[in-house]
């Protein structure tokens, strides 16, 4: 045996002993829907649980997850934790679908969006160390099936190693997928752009600026090598080199090289519409709480993996392994990419990992290598980002004793809804008294503090902004339905200030 595939099989045993406690989780209860606007009560503020460093991580997430799900009308989620290498929470909390009120469990599968392109990463390096793919070897040289379009630059610069870290020069090659009654288009002409074979492919102009609409084609547009440029389009060409350095198709290979190896196995590039009867799928959901098609991707590589909370467990304990660990380093000049991997660091504390944002998906996946510790979490609603942001800040709190900026990203969104809310009443509903330009200096005031990160004089002026609006309804100014509103949002402001 090979020391290369000795390391390999090291690290799939090591994911593979255990993740008990991911398989065995108890499972929340589903969450009962939120109070509407009418029987919402004005001065009410339900106190969020506060960071009580007494708690037990578990128990503080068991309160915090339903909160912030009833908070940001997010369906569901699945929530993991490792520590020391070993996973010592995983639950699911909410349901599937807002229809069949199916609850989510710690092997519910979820679209994972951008997570994908990390997993992308293990093929490639599957490949290196299989001897089959040299990362910095130009891609031409490899592919057959479709070239890079002429450029102004050298395309001897474009490499895997360039290609997963961002920093090929390569377009953003990104656009909306296709659904279930769409006849999706080959690889090859997802990377020249076509949407279909009617409207060809489109102009080169239109694919740099942004202006086409479709998925837009791959090129290079800058000088590889020369600054990091986010690029879906890159991993949908790095889809197309591991399938030809491969000779099978990425799902077939990733499959069987990458995720059964690492026990993945309720996890898949296949199109959805292939497990569309799966009882434990996930349904997407808009921001507004509405279902929606599942997405299908003809270049999966970039964010069409479909896993569960059980699996990434056992793919974040392969993450601090050996074989990982060449992921993680980043490459110049991108400060911030490893291969496949968003490499972060503050406070001696660095970690790795991925988000993921895509139609009714969010997902967050975020590696400590140094610690053997890990933070997964899935969601299924446009909304979800403010659940995964809150939770990364407070299991930074609570593990490393660490602020991060993403703690200020629930109290943000909500004073600008508030911000803009109040805006828009002004305007709308001519309101031209003491009490209304009051208000809406508060409320600029509020949001400015929340920006600064000061929370004292955040809550001073969400107090103020709170008696305005109290004065505005005993005067009659707004109807009660409004206030109701007003109210709300300056109610949560108040509730993520103090837990914060």
């Amino acid at each position: 045996m090979t020391p290369t595939a000795r390391r390999w099989l090291v690290a799939c045993s090591a994911v593979l002993c255990t993740v008990a406690m991911a398989r065995q989780a108890p499972q929340a209860q589903p969450l009962d829907p939120p109070p509407t606007l009418a029987t919402a009560p004005p001065a009410a503020v339900a106190a969020l649980p506060a960071h009580d460093m007494s708690l037990s991580l578990a128990d503080r997430f068991d309160r915090l997850v339903p909160a912030l799900l009833d908070e940001f009308d997010v369906p569901g989620a699945a929530i993991g934790v490792l520590l020391d290498g070993r996973a010592i929470y995983a639950r699911g909390f909410g349901v599937c679908d807002v229809a069949s009120r199916r609850p989510v469990t710690p092997t519910t599968r979820f679209n994972v969006a951008s997570v994908s392109k990390l997993v992308t990463a293990w093929g490639a390096m599957r490949l290196v160390e299989q001897g089959r793919l040299d990362l910095d070897r130009p891609v031409a040289h490899v592919l057959t099936r479709w070239r890079l379009p002429e450029s102004a630059f050298d395309h001897e610069g474009v490499t895997m190693r360039r290609i997963l870290s961002h920093t090929a020069g390569l377009s953003p090659g990104s656009g909306p997928g296709f659904f279930h009654d769409d006849a999706l288009p080959t690889l090859e002409q997802v990377l020249d752009g076509v949407r279909s074979e009617e409207e060809g492919v489109p102009a080169y102009d239109d694919i740099v600026s942004g202006a086409d609409n479709g998925p837009a084609g791959v090129r290079v547009v800058a000088a590889p090598g020369s600054a990091a440029r986010y690029s879906n389009g890159g991993y949908r060409l790095a889809q197309l080199v591991i399938e030809e350095t491969s000779g099978m198709t990425f799902a077939e290979f990733m499959r069987r090289d990458v995720l059964e190896p690492l026990g993945m196995t309720r996890s898949t590039f296949d199109d959805p519409l292939r497990f569309a009867r799966d009882a434990d799928l996930a349904t997407p959901h808009s921001w507004r709480g509405d279902t929606i098609p599942h997405e299908r991707e003809p270049g999966a590589a970039a964010g069409g993996l479909y896993t569960c909370l059980r699996d990434l467990l056992q793919l974040a304990q392969a993450e601090m392994t050996e074989p990982a660990a060449a992921m993680h380093v980043t490459v110049p000049p991108a400060a911030g990419y490893g291969l496949g991997h968003v490499v972060r660091a503050t406070d001696d504390v660095r970690w790795v990992g991925h988000t993921g944002l895509s139609m009714g998906w969010t997902a967050s996946f975020q590696v400590v290598p140094d610690r053997d510790a890990a933070l997964v979490v899935l969601t299924n609603s446009d909304n979800g980002s403010y659940v995964h942001e809150t939770l990364l800040a407070a299991w930074f709190r609570h593990e490393f004793g660490v602020d991060l900026s993403e703690r200020w990203s629930a109290p943000k969104k909500r004073s600008g809804r508030l911000f803009a809310y109040v805006e828009w009443l002004v305007e709308t509903q001519s309101i031209e008294t003491a009490a209304a330009s009051s208000l809406v200096h508060a409320v600029r005031e509020l949001q400015e503090a929340v920006h600064a990160g000061d929370v004292l004089r955040a809550l001073e002026h969400a107090d103020a902004a709170r008696a305005h609006i109290v004065t505005i309804r005993a005067a009659g100014q707004l109807p009660d339905v409004r206030c109701n509103e007003l109210s709300r949002h300056a109610d949560a402001v108040v509730r993520w200030l103090r837990a914060l």
